[in-house]
């Protein structure tokens, strides 16, 4: 048994969690055509008029190269060109049309500076400029931002970080910024108008959450309010209207499963957020994406760590 793995069950052995509570269904949130496979830390983002679903582990643990793509119009899945390699915690985002997977983790959760694009319809990946490397990074958040692409935090060396990078599409090169005011990982990066919010996440431990919402404008960091349920692990959406649902996480010691189906909304313009009905479906370790009026969540784990499923819904307002 590989030394990581053994890790996580000894881990898995060791957590005692308080009774569950009672989640209340939501009639908006809608089953579909599960994922092929089970995965979960994995890239997700809307892409060619579809969902991807990028790396991540299976149910036995392992982590894969395979990337999959749903379309909605017939809600059902199929399959995209590999990675060049297997990874977990991909940094994945869409820029120009194109599908960018921008830093991941490889083996004992070391960090691969890789950066790759697919472009639609195309037979392969390409590689472009690698992250530099002293501040590669993987679980970090990500986001465009005035055609530029954003990496935020993320796990170096096994510990998380406050890194602030950006990669110009024009110059194929990297810029690294003055760090965020949080290092973190497993959080959420999105944009906000010219800039960019970042919001809460874990620094050094499963259950050592950051609550902190940080602001970029564009030139500096500021404060924002912190979320309401603080987590790490969740996953977010920019919906049309520019607010940020954050939904699901890990680490919750209220429940047996050990995960938040908690789902709160932010406006960045009032700076406030929204409490509304939970998951019915609650999960962590995967990624959200806002399609056609609607928030799409494929895969990611029903219980605290490893526990990849197949699960596929999606959020209709």
């Amino acid at each position: 048994m590989p030394f990581l793995w053994a890790w996580f069950v000894a881990c898995e052995r060791e957590v005692v969690l308080r009774p569950s509570t009672t989640r209340s269904p939501d009639p908006r949130w809608e089953p579909l055509a599960p994922v092929p496979e089970a995965r979960q830390e994995c890239g997700v983002a809307a892409f060619d008029g579809g969902v991807a679903l990028v790396g991540g582990y299976g149910a036995d643990g392992v982590f894969v190269d395979d990337v999959f793509w749903y379309d909605p119009g017939v809600d059902a899945w199929s399959a995209l060109p590999d990675l060049p390699r297997a990874v977990h915690h991909a940094n994945v985002a869409v820029l120009d049309d194109g599908l960018h997977v921008a830093g991941s983790l490889i083996e004992g959760f070391r960090e691969l500076r890789d950066h790759w694009l697919l472009a639609p319809g195309a037979d392969q990946w390409v590689s472009l400029a690698p992250l530099p490397a002293v501040t590669a990074v993987g679980a970090s958040g990500v986001a465009v931002v005035a055609g530029q692409l954003h990496l935020v935090g993320g796990q170096h060396q096994t510990r998380s970080v406050a890194f602030h990078q950006v990669w110009d599409p024009a110059t194929d090169t990297w810029d690294v910024l003055v760090s965020a005011p949080t290092a973190r990982d497993h959080f959420t990066l999105a944009a906000a108008g010219e800039g960019l919010v970042a919001v809460a996440g874990r620094a050094d431990g499963l259950e050592a959450f950051t609550p902190e919402t940080d602001r970029w404008d564009g030139a500096q960091w500021i404060a924002g309010a912190p979320l309401p349920t603080p987590r790490g692990g969740g996953m977010a959406a920019l919906d049309d209207d520019g607010l940020l649902h954050v939904v699901g996480g890990e680490g919750n010691v209220n429940v047996p499963d050990g995960v938040f189906g908690a789902h709160e909304v932010y406006d960045p313009v009032s700076d406030t957020w929204t409490v509304l009905d939970p998951m019915v479906a609650p999960r962590h370790g995967t990624g959200a994406a806002w399609l056609d009026g609607a928030m799409y969540v494929p895969g990611g784990a029903s219980v605290l760590r490893l526990g990849a499923v197949d699960t596929h819904d999606r959020w209709v307002p």
